[in-house]
């Protein structure tokens, strides 16, 4: 597997929020070439967004996880699809309402959620519905109260005409007025001044230095590297990395090993540096946080090892509702088997994932968190996912 050594686009907009015109530009550019070349080569991605395009040692663009890639005709060969999949904020209007839709245009949907990001450092919209406070505007054919509405949140937002306007091409609900990729690389805004190769490489190792300074501020102010770590309790045990005192003799206390793996590629994961029973504190007290999305049902410690599952419910009425039968799809089964349930009978009801959580450790001493779904709703697991990985603090 290929190093990529440069950083993560999404760390980089989290940590210092959206780029200049000329970066975003060549940055975008850059984006888009890969892209149209995955579709010249018959294929469509389906799961776009920040967490999937890293950057290389010399900050080349890297795409990443082609785990929803399709042919752009079809297991068919009809140019449809069916299957409900991506990340619910990346996902073209069309795909979430479990309409047929094309690769092509629900992939440019999701550059059009990216572009918007990596200018202006904040999400168009939550979800392309008519329900979300954004896209409704867009929905109602009203660009311009959609433009008002974040002008109105982000009172420093300067953005030029031609930006808008090929935002919202992209961003269309109806995937048939959408523009093409060869229109986007043409048009007007993509046509303005743009960073060469050294400002680029020069942008983000400045953004990388001061993401350096950054965490090494927040290990500094943590307190003294001598510190004890605050044990992982849980139902009258304590879970921790080793023995003090005379833990070992008392059965209240487990120690618990980072199980080691040969092959990172293999999990979804996130580089950490933290010990893992600083990670699972950190963990439940996100999981409180959540409490208006999520309601928690059950953790437990299954094993030995730094693994925790948790069981979590959504209302139906809010959750991305993606049934079982859907999530069947990721194991191999033809799309024509994803079919939509009685999803209106199912009205209200729970929607149920267990998920399980690990600290593991490869044979170069590389942390990772894990993450992987035993049960439930796939779609609810990705949007769980998304939700830690963008909030808990993994590097210090």
């Amino acid at each position: 597997m290929e190093h990529v050594g440069g950083g993560e686009l999404l760390q980089t907009l989290i940590d210092h929020g959206g780029f200049s015109e000329p970066i975003c530009r060549a940055v975008f550019k850059e984006m888009l070439m890969g892209i149209n070349h995955l579709h010249q080569k018959g294929m469509c991605h389906r799961d776009l967004k920040p967490d999937n395009i890293l950057f290389t040692t010399g900050f080349d663009i890297k795409v990443t996880d082609f785990g929803f890639m399709l042919p752009l005709e079809g297991r068919e060969r009809l140019a449809w699809l069916k299957s409900r999949v991506g990340t619910l904020t990346y996902m073209a209007p069309e795909v979430l309402a479990r309409e047929k839709y094309q690769g092509k245009q629900a992939d440019i949907y999701s550059l059009g959620v990216i572009l918007f990001i990596l200018l202006i450092g904040n999400m168009p919209v939550e979800s392309a519905s008519s329900d979300d406070r954004f896209f409704r505007y867009l929905s109602a054919n009203k660009p311009d109260m959609f433009w008002a509405a974040h002008q109105k949140s982000i009172p420093d937002m300067n953005v030029s005409p031609q930006f808008k306007e090929l935002i919202n091409l992209m961003l269309s609900p109806d995937a048939c007025l959408r523009i093409d990729m060869g229109d986007i690389i043409c048009h007007p805004w993509m046509q303005g001044e743009i960073a060469t190769k050294e400002e680029v490489v020069a942008e983000m190792e400045s953004r990388n230095l001061k993401s350096k300074q950054m965490a090494e501020t927040q290990r500094v102010s943590s307190g003294p590297s001598g510190e004890p770590h605050r044990d992982f309790e849980l139902g009258g045990t304590t879970y921790v990395v080793d023995f003090t005192g005379g833990q070992a003799e008392d059965e209240k206390f487990v120690k618990l090993d980072l199980r080691s793996i040969e092959d990172e590629s293999e999990f979804t994961r996130a580089l950490t540096n933290r010990n893992p029973d600083e990670i699972f504190n950190e963990l439940r007290e996100k999981f409180k946080e959540f409490a208006d999305d999520y309601e928690v049902l059950d953790i437990v410690v299954p094993e030995s090892s730094w693994k925790v599952e948790i069981r979590l419910s959504k209302n139906k009425n809010t959750a991305a509702d993606e049934d079982d039968e859907e999530e069947e799809h990721f194991e191999g089964l033809d799309e024509e088997e994803n079919k939509t349930d009685e999803n209106d009978e199912l009205a209200g009801i729970k929607e149920e994932c267990k998920l399980m959580f690990e600290v593991v450790k490869t044979p170069d001493d590389k942390r990772f968190l894990t993450c992987t779904k035993s049960m439930g709703s796939f779609l609810l697991y990705r949007e769980v996912w998304d939700k830690i990985q963008n909030t808990l603090y993994l590097l210090q």
